[in-house]
């Protein structure tokens, strides 16, 4: 794709990250601007209808406020009285499909990129009136989500980074009108009776969006996380081909784990879609809310949202358990009694996947024999040496290009060395077997986030906090 500008390569690359076109559209489009000199590659993808004119306005956009921000971030000249060095050439511009060169960004160099954004706002291509604008232009920018507070201006998480919107601030009272003309009644009367609601909307021509709304001392406000209109694969999310192994088993408990807003949702939706394009079973979510929507294709595919289809993950887990489940997802092991109810699940002939917010494999096998009382302990341990598929711990971490995050991984294979150390209470053992065992496709966290450090995807001073949990 060398024929490619700056801008194009960068409207390109985000349209498919977000799930607006398909590697095949976008190939299409390159073969279209290839034939017709003078053709950019915004206006190939809007006259095959691919993307509509807003939305490759809204991706530029955010392009140009990049640069900005990089702008405003670069240290000032040094004064005319320092010792002048000879100016360094420009660098020949890199062709898109070219891979970054090998050597180690300093902290110095790139702690700039990595420091909070500008809190300029970030302008828009239009006048946006209804939740419905805001959450398409949302989506079209790459964002991953939407703010919208009382008395303030609306904001959008980008790539991690907050970043304002250049509206004026919403009194109370716009505020209330932009999320409450989404809401129906019976949850416009819930979110008045407890004062908070948490939903997935789903508004037409505008996709899905995970909605948390809530009163404030302001007045009302909502987040809202744009959901894909479909459930990524292995290769958009840069998952290893050696994830695949846990979509194969017949039964085991599998989980993936990290902090808040790291993609555990999105890397299980992808885990599941493997199952659901591979296998012939059934295949039980229960989830709050339900956010990826999965269309049965070889799997039969039952999903379920707390609080509107059952009373809460325990009572839905047991039920599953009657429901002739292959594969059940619990969206989170929020509590002992759901705890409990996996592992037994997993142990008596289940594959089970759910989520924990722990940030290493060791870390994650303390926590759940931690949730039990201490008489039960040894009999969790053996439980889970022998129902113990894998453990997926993951972190997201800020690019040095400004274009997105990079998936940071730590993978651990439930491996008779593996289930010994489990069995004999020593998870301290675990980091030393990922090390010894990465033949076998597994690492641990420090490692593959000091290799996106060495191939200059991260800054090291950044891989350093994450390595530290800063």
């Amino acid at each position: 794709m060398s024929i490619l500008t700056e801008i194009d390569t960068f409207l390109g690359s985000t349209a498919y990250r977000n799930g607006l076109i398909t590697r095949e559209q976008l190939g299409e489009a390159v073969e279209l601007i290839s034939r017709t000199p003078g053709q950019r590659l915004g206006e190939a993808l809007v006259s095959k209808g691919y993307l509509t004119a807003e939305q490759v306005e809204a991706i530029l956009v955010i392009q140009r406020r990049q640069r900005e921000i990089l702008q405003e971030r670069t240290p000032p000249t040094p004064p005319m009285s320092a010792p002048a060095e000879p100016p360094t050439p420009p660098a020949a511009p890199r062709p898109a499909d070219a891979s970054p060169g090998p050597s180690i960004p300093s902290a110095a160099s790139t702690a700039s990129i990595q420091s909070t954004p500008s809190v300029a706002a970030t302008p828009l291509p239009a006048k946006l009136e209804h939740l419905a604008d805001f959450l398409a232009y949302v989506r079209a920018a790459g964002a991953s989500d939407l703010h919208i507070s009382s008395e303030v201006r609306p904001f959008l998480r980008l790539h991690g980074a907050i970043v304002p919107l250049d509206v004026p601030p919403l009194s109370a009272d716009d505020a209330m009108k932009l999320l409450f003309e989404v809401l129906s009644e019976e949850q416009i009367a819930r979110l008045i009776d407890q004062q908070s609601l948490e939903s997935c909307l789903e508004i037409p021509g505008h996709g899905r969006s995970r909605a948390n709304l809530y009163k404030q001392r302001l007045g009302w406000d909502g987040t809202f996380h744009v959901i894909r209109d479909r459930a990524p694969s292995f290769e958009e999310l840069g998952l290893p081909d050696c994830l695949v192994r846990l979509t194969e088993y017949t039964q085991g408990l599998v989980l993936v784990t990290g902090p808040g807003k790291s993609g555990k949702t999105t890397t299980l939706a992808a885990l599941i879609d493997m199952i659901n394009r591979t296998r012939a079973d059934h295949i039980i979510t229960i989830e709050r809310p339900v956010e990826y929507a999965h269309a049965p294709q070889q799997c039969q595919v039952t999903q379920r949202e707390v609080r509107k289809h059952t009373n809460s993950f325990a009572v839905a887990l047991r039920a599953a358990l009657r429901e002739d489940p292959d594969v059940i997802m619990v969206g989170e092991l929020r509590d002992h009694e759901t705890l409990s109810t996996a592992i037994s699940a997993a142990e008596t002939g289940d594959l089970v996947f759910s989520t924990l917010h722990t940030t290493s494999a060791a870390r994650t096998v303390i926590r759940i024999v931690d949730g039990f009382p201490v008489g039960q302990q040894a009999q969790i341990r053996m439980m889970l040496s022998e129902s113990l598929r894998g453990i997926i711990s993951q972190q997201l971490v800020r690019r040095n290009d400004g274009q997105g995050q990079a998936l940071a991984l730590e993978i651990l294979f439930v491996t008779p060395p593996v289930a010994a150390v489990l069995r004999d209470d020593k998870p301290f053992q675990i980091p030393s077997i990922m090390q010894t065992l990465r033949k076998m496709g597994m690492r641990r966290l420090d490692d593959s986030l000091l290799e996106l450090a060495q191939a200059g995807v991260i800054d090291t001073a950044e891989a350093r906090r994450q390595q530290e949990g800063v």
